[in-house]
């Protein structure tokens, strides 16, 4: 007997039926399948050709579209790695898309960028050098060598003075007496460690640490150590003129 497998209206019909409820909306029917066949067959064609053109051109030309970017850049291992399973031995996509950036010309900027704040680094960095030599060669000159002597020397001296100014000035206003001045005196000449310098140069010190109280005159004391101060204070104002001219120059 002759197989009659499937050859009946009947049975194809209950084929058919089973297939649609077994894939549901993925069921296709044999025309459907072999139409879809026939378009894709069709496409694969039209893609290699299309391959093979893009291939010769990418030959002639030297160059290569980007297959991420779209870009069209040099056929080179700069622009493409290298790979054995592309043609001409060089990736599809470039460097740039490949390593994560968004396209050649993002990551040139990119790199632009980078360049420009490293040119600014280097720059900034060359003119702090310049204006450090600079500074040292000027705080190797003689002048300026004085002028931090006489500032050092009026740090020193003017707090002194100021001290003994304020101190006389409050013992002629308070009217205190000259023991209790020369008490004061000598404490701050011992708190500024320069009794020896005013035991020299000081005559009204020395009056004071002696114990002659009733040659002691706070109002004389207070203009004569004032006068010292402001002598003080000009030399220090000079001195930091002088460094500001010099590092100016």
């Amino acid at each position: 007997m002759t197989a009659t497998y499937k050859t009946n209206e009947h049975q194809r019909a209950s084929s058919t039926q089973r297939y649609i409820e077994k894939r549901g909306d993925a069921y296709r029917s044999h025309e459907e399948r072999r139409r879809d066949r026939a378009e894709q067959q069709a496409r694969k064609a039209t893609d290699r050709l299309a391959r093979d053109l893009r291939h010769a051109s990418e030959a002639a030309y030297g160059q290569r579209q980007c297959s991420s970017c779209g870009e069209t850049l040099p056929l080179t291992t700069e622009c493409f790695s290298i790979s054995k399973l592309s043609r001409h031995g060089l990736r599809t996509d470039c460097r740039a898309c490949h390593s994560g950036h968004e396209s050649w010309s993002a990551r040139e900027k990119l790199i632009a960028s980078r360049k420009a704040a490293k040119d600014a680094k280097d720059l900034a960095k060359a003119e702090a050098q310049a204006e450090r030599e600079q500074i040292s060669l000027v705080k190797n000159t003689p002048e300026w060598k004085e002028a931090q002597r006489s500032k050092h020397k009026a740090c020193e001296m003017l707090p002194l003075y100021t001290a003994l100014t304020s101190s006389c000035w409050r013992a002629w206003g308070y009217g205190l007496s000259n023991s209790q001045l020369a008490v004061e005196l000598e404490e701050i000449v011992d708190r500024h460690n320069r009794r020896q310098f005013m035991e020299m140069h000081s005559e009204a010190f020395r009056m004071a640490a002696e114990g002659k109280y009733e040659q002691m005159d706070a109002y004389d004391m207070a203009h004569t150590w004032e006068a010292l101060e402001d002598r003080w204070n000009g030399i220090l104002r000079n001195s930091l003129d002088t460094m500001d001219e010099l590092l100016a120059a």
